[in-house]
């Protein structure tokens, strides 16, 4: 059945001006639950300070006094051991907290995690919990050192400083630590200690003269790094050296962690794709390497002579016009349906993009992007912009048009519908709205993923690189909202009502 919600938003609409935790049954049978997750409205300046739980039933904050910030969690005041909180976060189960103060001049950081205080370091970077929740890990700094700290333990050797990774974060791109976790709590680095550079797992380290890049399997059973020495770049991959080239670029594993790729330049400047350590077809320029699902299928972007084009398992494909300049406009968003059956991608003629699909060219707008099938493969949307509008283009047909789509499109588990946000720039102070199979809700100020707490605001005319639901069945799905003032965060839960 479809995810019909006519009767959705106005439901919604009321029980946010209610001010309270109400539940409704709309007349197509869906159950909405609304309620504020915190009775009283927030100040302005406090809204990044408010952190749920994944799972909707345990919320933090700060709180300003005359005293100075309270951390508060669940309406208790949280032990912050002569410091002030700065960052804090729930695991992915909702049933651990952790928490950061700050304290001293220079400052200090401490984190305490259910309670228990860690030991004060110079500095903290890039903590997560495990999937589980078992294990909570970051890199500390202290006397000019770096490691990492696993369950309030410092692990290995101390270096002098780890490799680092560029975060596009906001307002402004900054370099944190590169400290890669799997989901049962596996660490990988690279750090340098007296002008040698190591590469780390778990503790044991292996001496890379050269280091660059590495990447890991999804199954974490194999680690491939690249090496840069005077006489060129290679790839290593399980104890295996590649030929040298005069770069090497683009490690990438299939999902299944049985193949591997990477693209490569030689002395004459031509580029290469090397698969399965197989070279391919030189071009002047190669790159977006993707794996089907089922990593069966290799598809990747060439350009010869200024023509752009997708070579898919090692045929090519129709050329498009490709521009240099603009940041190198060509060919792009490779994207497989989850069974991997269907493929799409966009493309550029005459200054305009259009996307193709299945080998079939769709309609021509300003910029087209943010490709998505359902999870089933049947269903396709896009984002489009054309002039000052922008747009979503769900199976061949145009969406309503608005200012800006903040938050791209995104599928049900059940593939039936189709959520999005969209925003207003012209209003004061800008809002946006979540769109479900066409209907919109009441207007927010943002809307924000109860799993990583990462806000949507109206920051410019172009999508955010993730979605702001928790989908929690095939149907059903939660998310956090904050409206205009006087500023309240609501918890809004939709589902299928249970049949009698």
């Amino acid at each position: 059945m479809r995810f019909d919600i006519r009767h959705f938003f106005v439901t919604v609409a009321l029980l946010v001006l209610a001010c309270c935790g109400q539940v409704r049954e709309t007349q197509d049978g869906w159950r909405i639950a609304v309620r504020p997750v915190i009775k009283e409205s927030l100040a302005e300046g406090h809204f990044d300070s408010l952190v749920l739980s994944p799972d909707g039933k345990h919320i933090s904050y700060d709180f300003a006094t005359t005293e100075g910030i309270r951390l508060m969690l669940d309406g208790k005041t949280m032990a912050t051991f002569g410091g002030e909180p700065d960052y804090k976060l729930f695991s992915r189960d909702g049933k651990h907290f952790a928490y950061r103060v700050s304290s001293g001049t220079p400052k200090k950081r401490l984190w305490i995690v259910d309670g228990k205080p860690h030991h004060w370091y110079e500095d903290t970077e890039v903590a997560a919990f495990t999937e589980d929740g078992q294990q909570f890990s970051y890199v500390a700094l202290d006397n000019r050192k770096m490691f990492v700290v696993i369950n309030g333990v410092a692990e290995g050797k101390h270096y002098d400083r780890f490799f680092q990774k560029l975060l596009y974060d906001y307002p402004q791109p900054r370099r944190i630590p590169r400290l890669e976790r799997s989901l049962d709590g596996h660490v990988l680095y690279g750090a340098y200690f007296q002008d040698r550079t190591y590469l780390v797992t778990d503790g044991r380290e292996i001496n890379v003269p050269g280091l660059q890049d590495w990447e890991h399997s999804p199954d974490w059973s194999q680690i491939a790094y690249q090496v840069t020495t005077t006489s060129g770049s290679f790839v290593v991959t399980n104890g295996r050296k590649d030929r040298a080239y005069s770069s090497v670029e683009m490690l990438t594993f299939s999902p299944d962690s049985h193949r591997f790729a990477y693209t490569a330049k030689g002395a004459d400047n031509k580029a290469h794709v090397v698969i399965d350590g197989t070279e391919q077809k030189a071009y002047d320029s190669a790159g977006r390497l993707s794996f089907s699902p089922d990593s069966k299928r290799f598809a990747y972007v060439a350009t010869v002579d200024n023509k752009s084009f997708v070579v898919m398992d090692g045929t090519e494909q129709k050329p498009y016009d490709f521009r240099a300049g603009l940041g190198g406009v060509e060919v792009g968003y490779l994207t497989f349906s989850p069974d991997s059956k269907r493929f799409a991608y966009t493309a550029w003629v005459d200054n305009k993009s259009f996307v193709v699909i299945d080998g079939i060219e769709q309609k021509a707008y300003d910029s087209v992007g943010e490709l998505v099938f359902s999870p089933n493969g049947k269903r396709f949307a896009y984002v489009a912009r054309h002039e000052s509008t922008a747009f979503v283009v769900l199976d061949n047909k145009e969406e309503d048009k608005f200012d800006t789509i903040t938050v791209p499109p995104a599928f049900t588990p059940s593939s039936h519908s189709v959520i999005y946000a969209v925003g207003h720039l012209r209003e004061s102070p800008q809002t946006l709205q979540v769109i479900i199979d066409g209907q919109a809700s009441s207007r927010y100020v943002e809307i924000i993923d109860p799993l990583t707490m990462k806000e949507s605001e109206i920051l410019g005319p172009y999508a955010s690189p993730y979605f702001p639901v928790h989908f929690t069945s095939p149907d059903s799905l939660s998310f956090l909202a904050l409206s205009p003032k006087p500023y309240r965060y609501y918890w809004l839960d939709v589902s299928r009502a249970s049949r009698r």
